[in-house]
């Protein structure tokens, strides 16, 4: 996480990808390497790792919902957002990971009413909205700045 957070995909894409043949239904292990796809500009890659991996980890909810919107497939997208409207429904924390894919969908509005929501919805990974890069074109946004503010991250 440290190297995708700091921009530095290619070590990060090494570094898991070299573990991946070892332990390909690590789900932690398999997010990752998806997530570094989807930063990496390479939705089809991440599509092909998540697709049918029903497996979750920590910070994994939005992968494979923002890989489908990179890739233009805005339908399969918003079938992401509404299997994570349920497990909110649920109570699991989903506000951060809706906030990405509305994001990569380029909604701007729905990414930040989600990422608002997820100050309530206690989202795992919302701490580290600040340097997401999903959350870049957003950072400007005043309302982007007060959910950080609220946070105690600005």
């Amino acid at each position: 996480m440290l190297l995708m957070f700091s921009r530095r995909l290619d070590l990060a894409y090494q570094q898991l990808a070299g573990l991946f043949s070892s332990a390909p239904d690590w789900p932690l292990l398999r997010h990752h390497l998806a997530r570094v796809h989807v930063l990496r500009g390479e939705p089809g890659e991440a599509i092909r790792l998540l697709e049918g991996f029903k497996a979750h980890a920590p910070g994994s909810f939005s992968n494979l919902g923002r890989a489908y919107a990179m890739a233009g497939r805005s339908a399969d997208a918003q079938r992401e957002l509404e299997r994570l409207r349920a497990l909110g429904a649920e109570g699991f924390g989903v506000g951060f990971d809706a906030a990405l894919i509305h994001a990569a969908l380029g909604d701007r509005d729905a990414a930040l009413t989600a990422l608002e929501a997820g100050l309530d919805d206690y989202s795992q990974m919302i701490l580290f909205m600040n340097v997401e890069p999903g959350f870049a074109a957003l950072r400007d946004e005043p309302r982007f700045r007060a959910v950080s503010v609220r946070l105690g991250l600005s």
